[in-house]
Order: structure tokens, then C-alpha cells, then sequence
């Protein structure tokens, strides 16, 4: 089970030295857009559905689905500069 996240962080460390740009793929784009267009009606709904039950773990949940929010606005805006420009460390100024 931990060889997945193992794996990932070791080949990731690798490209980061070696200066290697990652694969520009237009796929992985929408798949970014698509997950900035509907983590925050995730997070909305889940918001008012922990309002509602007033269950603070819900509406404690739906905060941790704004910090994917605001990572998914950063991972499309590195795609989408990686792909336009070919700048692999272009949302870099966003961290």
C-alpha cells in the first residue's frame, strides 16, 4: 500500500533534479478544469448539508474540500502555463 506514494515521490524528487519538464498533456488539463468547476459545489453542498444536520465533522470536511479547491486552481494553472509556454516550474510563484 505504501509503495505507490513511494514510488511517486521518488520519481518526482528524480525530474526535479534531473530539470525534467513533465509530459505536456492537454488530458490532464480538463481533468484539472473539471475539478476546479466542481470541488466547490463539492464543498457548498457539503457546507450546507453539515449546516443542516448541524454535524460540525461534515462541515469540518467541507473546509478540507476548499483546500482541495485551491489546489486544484494551482495544479490547472501549472498545466495550463506548462502547456502554453513549456514552463515546468511556471506555478511555482503560487506557493
Amino acid at each position: 500500500m505504501l509503495f505507490l506514494p513511494a514510488s511517486v515521490t521518488y520519481v518526482s524528487i528524480e525530474k526535479l533534479i534531473r530539470r525534467k519538464a513533465p509530459e505536456q498533456n492537454l488530458f490532464r488539463i480538463v481533468i484539472a478544469l473539471l475539478s476546479v468547476v466542481i470541488m466547490p459545489t463539492l464543498f457548498y453542498l457539503k457546507y450546507q448539508t453539515g449546516q443542516r444536520m448541524k454535524s460540525r465533522s461534515v462541515a469540518a470536511d467541507s473546509k478540507q474540500t476548499l483546500a482541495c479547491v485551491f489546489l486544484s486552481v494551482e495544479l490547472f494553472i501549472g498545466l495550463g502555463v506548462n502547456y502554453l509556454y513549456g514552463l515546468w516550474w511556471g506555478a511555482r510563484w503560487l506557493v
